[in-house]
């Protein structure tokens, strides 16, 4: 793993202190907006995530829905959202709050499109 870890964090220009706790967050989604945004094919990421939970788990059974729902968390996440987030990183090492940030500027597309879509029946309606 310290390779795949040097060779990552070579690639998206991340200090490997924090690559390593975006690698092995509970949750994936970190890892998610980190491959989409050095353009890491979704196939792969789903390969990295799968590792990276069996790296950091004594089971071998991984929940399903586990790799669902951080699949469905890197379709909706936006390219330059993420590239966004990289540089940020690169910047800020507290990547968790950066997570939360790019949530709450509407960087996931899913969100911005049910925004954009209030708005426009908002718009249509006369309201």
């Amino acid at each position: 793993m310290p390779l795949f870890e040097a060779m990552f964090a070579r690639r998206s220009g991340l200090r490997l202190r924090l690559l390593r706790r975006l690698l092995f967050e509970p949750g994936g989604e970190a890892l998610a907006v980190a491959c989409k945004g050095i353009d890491i094919p979704k196939s792969d990421f789903a390969t990295i995530f799968m590792l990276t939970r069996k790296a950091r788990s004594s089971s071998s059974v991984m929940n399903p829905r586990e790799l669902t729902r951080v699949l469905a968390l890197y379709d909706r996440v936006r390219p330059e959202a993420a590239h966004a987030m990289i540089a940020r990183w690169q910047r800020d090492s507290d990547f968790l709050n950066a997570v939360r940030v790019l949530e709450n500027n509407g960087g996931l597309e899913a969100e911005a499109n049910e925004r954009r879509a209030g708005i426009e029946r908002r718009d249509t309606t006369g309201s």
